[in-house]
């Protein structure tokens, strides 16, 4: 789904980007929302214009990602690691500078993606078609994926965030050996 956002775009730098885990209060500019993403597991993207918010609900409780220009926080980390119950959360985040040719034709490829695919959101700004924000929910792998693009400057922000889902196996009994000894 392509988004054309009704605000003006003003380029800010990689630098001011925020990220914070925990519930932040900001206005969101549209919802993707999964509620069986995975089992027991729903999923909410939250385009915020030039950032994002993601939403993940489980039985065990809440966890919420945002990368955003707000001021308060720690810069984005190049990984981070939290834990919901049995659920391990694992974000990534990478900066590379395209050049304008280079930056277009990812945008290009995005636009085509968002499209498409009824788990993409492309938000772009009005005047400024490769300034855009993408975020992508895999429904094969429980991973999302975001793109933050800066056109002024060539930046091209990927995070991801990975969901690993452990079980408890000490509550398991090995019964295979007693059946058949070796």
């Amino acid at each position: 789904m392509i988004i054309d956002l009704a605000v003006a775009y003003a380029d800010s730098a990689v630098e001011d980007l925020r990220f914070s885990v925990g519930a932040v209060d900001v206005a969101v500019v549209e919802r993707l929302e999964i509620p069986r993403w995975h089992p027991g597991i729903g999923l909410s993207l939250r385009l915020l214009g030039a950032s994002h918010q993601a939403v993940v609900t489980t039985a065990d409780g809440e966890y919420t990602e945002t990368l955003a220009c707000l001021g308060d926080g720690t810069p984005p980390p190049a990984s981070h690691t939290e834990h919901i119950g049995a659920i391990t959360l694992d974000f990534t985040c990478q900066v590379h500078h395209l050049t304008r040719e280079a930056l277009a034709g990812r945008v290009a490829d995005c636009a085509a993606r968002a499209a498409a695919d009824p788990y993409t959101l492309l938000g772009r700004f009005p005047g400024q078609p490769d300034a855009v924000t993408v975020l992508t929910a895999s429904v094969e792998t429980p991973q999302w994926n975001t793109v933050h693009v800066y056109p002024d400057s060539g930046a091209w922000v990927t995070t991801t965030t990975s969901l690993l889902v452990t079980n408890d196996w000490s509550t398991m009994r090995n019964t295979s050996s007693a059946r058949n000894p070796r």
